[in-house]
């Protein structure tokens, strides 16, 4: 609530003159019930969490989530994330990205540090053409961490990996989460992993 956008709260998470690990909170009391991202949510090497589910501004105990929306956004995912740190997103409702031959429509992970989605659903977005991971797409620069606890990914589609796309070297975690009901043009409908290890 202090600031209007959550590419605001990103940048200013990401600024120099606040360093360290920084958190979050964004409310569910929006006009149509989501935000929508214009284009996608970026976020660089930095240690960020971001958590959703709170009513309102004055609410200090998340519940349920916040969505997110890529939709309408120039054919972009819902979140771009580049480089190290620790991401977590927790609470959080990605729906309706569409990477448009790009990958991960929904979330679009390249990097060598640790994504964690933590009792967060990613549904309906789409890579079309040879787009890969239609919900989400990890492709590990050296090495990286995904972990999905307390999840869900659903109706997703794309080329490889309609649900999730997991790509080089590093470690997947998956914990009580839900991966059904996507859909794959080539392989892994569900999860597709093309790793050395």
């Amino acid at each position: 609530c202090t600031v209007a956008t959550l590419e605001a709260a990103v940048a200013k998470a990401a600024d120099q003159y606040h360093p360290g690990p920084d958190v979050i909170w964004v409310t569910r009391d929006v006009p149509d019930g989501y935000y929508l991202v214009p284009r996608a949510l970026e976020i660089g090497g930095q240690d960020l969490t971001i958590v959703g589910g709170f009513d309102d501004c004055l609410d200090a105990t998340p519940s349920g989530y916040t969505d997110i929306s890529g939709f309408g956004n120039a054919a972009d995912p819902v979140i771009r994330v580049r480089g190290g740190g620790v991401i977590r997103l927790e609470g959080l409702l990605l729906t309706l990205g569409d990477a448009n031959d790009g990958e991960g429509s929904g979330v679009d992970y390249f990097g060598n540090g640790q994504l964690q989605l933590v009792n967060s659903v990613v549904e309906y977005s789409h890579s079309p053409g040879n787009g890969n991971g239609g919900g989400i797409y990890f492709r590990s620069n050296g090495s990286a961490d995904l972990s999905l606890d307390r999840s869900r990914g659903s109706g997703n589609s794309a080329n490889d990996g309609g649900g999730l796309a997991f790509v080089g070297s590093g470690r997947l975690f998956i914990n009580d989460t839900v991966i059904a009901d996507n859909s794959a043009r080539s392989s892994g409908g569900g999860i597709y992993v093309d790793s050395p290890s």
